[in-house]
């Protein structure tokens, strides 16, 4: 999911897309138009795309998401949406499609790594542990574990309320930092 900060940083300013979209900025809807609507269709193009591949790839690789299926994929949302913010956010900081994209991969690669996404860290050393327990992988591979094999909700509103306040905070920094003139 965290992922989808890239998806949102070439719909935002990929060199084929930039131009197309000039029609948005010269339009009468403001100038947070431009980012906000990135920032949206970001949001919807890959949480939707991960919704059918749950579909899918469950009942064909015979894995449940628990006992409350429904909680599971609404719990998918918000980090979604913080992930596309993060991405469009990162554009507005780097006015540069490229950069953000290799910062942003090798940021979400590290906390992947660190959070044990590949394979646990804690016979890694104290250090690794500790660090692991910093990365925000580690918390999100923690609440959908939870959630899905111990029938546990005690991290859902902790990852929703951390998500929608990232994600408030992010679109503010894209409201301060967004100028039109960077993004021709």
């Amino acid at each position: 999911m965290l992922e989808g900060a890239m998806t949102a940083s070439n719909c935002f300013m990929e060199r084929d897309i930039k131009k197309p979209n000039l029609r948005i900025m010269y339009s009468p809807a403001g100038p947070s138009a431009v980012w906000l609507s990135k920032l949206t269709a970001s949001f919807l193009f890959d949480y939707v795309l991960h919704c059918m591949l749950l579909a899918v790839l469950c009942p064909a690789l015979h894995i449940t998401l628990g006992a409350r299926p429904l909680v599971f994929i609404a719990l998918m949302a918000p980090i979604e949406f913080a992930s596309a913010a993060l991405g469009i956010f990162f554009c507005c900081v780097f006015h540069c499609e490229e950069t953000t994209s290799t910062l942003l991969s090798t940021v979400i690669s590290i906390f992947g790594f660190l959070g044990g996404t590949f394979f646990p860290t804690d016979g890694l050393g104290k250090t690794i542990a500790a660090l692991s327990r910093v990365s925000p992988v580690r918390w999100l591979n923690d609440a959908f574990f939870a959630l899905a094999c111990d029938d546990s909700t005690q991290y859902v509103l902790p990852v929703c309320a951390a998500a929608a306040a990232l994600s408030a905070a992010l679109m503010i920094g894209c409201k301060l930092l967004f100028r039109t003139e960077d993004y021709l």
